[in-house]
C-alpha cells in the first residue's frame, strides 16, 4: 500500500491533516488501512490519494481539480468526496455535492484514456464527522430527492457498523467491500495498473505529492 498526500500548496496539507490526524478519525482510518491491505492479494497494490490535484479531463466542469480521497487498486477505484458536516445535509447542499461528484467521476474516467468503462470508478459521499442518525437521513434524502443511486453515502462512526440503508452498508469499509467486490471484471483486477496510471497523471500535472507507507506515518507529516 502507498499513501500519497497532495502538497502543492499548504491548503492541501491542512485539509489532509484535518481528518487524517484527527482523534475522531483514528478508528476508521485504521480500519481503512487494514481493509485496503487485506484486498491487495486479490486486487493489486492499493494507492490512496488524499487531497491531490489531477489534470482536468475533457469533461471537467468543476471549479477546481482537487480530489479529497481516491482509493485505487489495479483496475478499480473508489472516489470519495468528504464532507465534514455534523448535521444532515440540506437538499441544496446535496444538489451541489451530487453535481460535484458526478463531474469528478466523469473527468477521472477520461484520465484513464478509455481503458476501462466508467463503472469501474465508484463514487462515495463520505460523511466522516456526521453522527449515525444524520448519515441515515442524508442517505435517504440523497436517494429520495435526487435518485443518485450511483453515489453511496457512508460514514465513519463505529455505530454505523452493520447498519444499512436498504441493501447498502453505511460504514465506510463495509460499503467499500460490498461495492468493489461486485466489480464486473474480477479476472483482470490484478494486472491493469490503474493506480500507477493515475499517479503518473498526477505527476505529469506537476502536482507535488508526499509518499507515506501507512497512515501512522501520514499523521505525523
Amino acid at each position: 500500500m502507498q499513501i500519497w498526500i497532495g502538497a502543492s500548496d499548504n491548503k492541501q496539507l491542512v485539509d489532509a491533516q484535518r481528518w487524517v490526524a484527527d482523534k475522531a478519525s483514528r478508528r476508521f482510518v485504521q480500519n481503512l488501512e487494514s481493509w485496503a491491505l487485506s484486498k491487495e492479494s486479490e486486487w493489486g497494490e492499493c494507492y490512496i490519494f488524499i487531497e491531490t490535484f489531477l489534470p482536468q479531463g475533457k469533461r471537467f466542469t468543476g471549479t477546481h481539480n482537487q480530489v479529497d480521497l481516491l482509493i485505487c487498486f489495479s483496475s478499480i477505484a473508489a472516489l470519495c468526496e468528504l464532507k465534514g458536516y455534523a448535521e444532515a445535509m440540506s437538499v441544496e447542499e446535496l444538489r451541489r455535492t451530487v453535481n460535484q461528484i458526478r463531474g469528478q467521476r466523469d473527468w477521472i474516467t477520461d484520465l484513464t484514456h478509455g481503458k476501462r468503462e466508467e463503472r469501474n470508478i465508484y463514487p462515495f459521499l463520505f460523511l466522516h464527522r456526521m453522527f449515525p442518525h444524520n448519515v441515515k437521513l442524508t442517505a435517504k434524502r440523497l436517494i429520495d430527492v435526487f435518485g443518485a443511486m450511483e453515489i453511496w453515502p457512508v460514514g465513519g462512526h463505529d455505530k454505523l457498523r452493520g447498519e444499512r440503508l436498504s441493501i447498502r452498508p453505511l460504514y465506510l469499509t463495509e460499503a467499500l467491500e460490498d461495492r468493489l467486490s461486485k466489480n464486473p471484471h474480477p479476472s483482470a483486477m490484478a494486472s491493469y495498473g490503474l493506480q500507477q496510471l493515475l499517479h503518473t497523471e498526477i505527476v505529469k500535472n506537476e502536482s507535488t505529492v508526499l509518499p507515506f507507507a501507512n497512515f501512522e506515518d501520514a499523521k505525523n507529516f
